[in-house]
């Protein structure tokens, strides 16, 4: 499957939203994973800037995630993680965060 097409996937399983997604990433971070036995690692995690266009009232994991719209400026106060953040603040400021549906 490709990347952006996962991506498009992942919002629909994890938010309920379907929409038009970039194909190629905004950027990449890292993040440390637990993979067993005591053991992480540290993942790239791709970012694809994806434009809302359907918010569904069901969707496969409502019953394990919430769901919250804030604004983009916001979000860097809610991540603990300093890359993310300065990820988040790149992309509130880019061309990006104004995706036409």
């Amino acid at each position: 499957m490709l990347p952006h097409v996962s991506a498009a996937r992942e919002a629909f399983e994890e938010a309920g939203v379907i929409g038009l997604i970039a194909k190629t990433p905004f950027e990449t971070y890292h993040l440390r994973k637990n993979v067993g036995c005591g053991v992480a690692m540290e993942i790239p995690v791709y970012t694809f800037p994806m434009r809302v266009t359907v918010e569904l009232q069901t969707w496969p994991e409502m019953d394990f995630r919430q769901r919250q719209w804030i604004l983009a400026g916001q979000i860097t106060e809610m991540v603990e993680s300093a890359e993310l953040r300065s990820l988040l603040q790149r992309f509130a400021q880019s061309d990006h965060s104004r995706l036409k549906a």
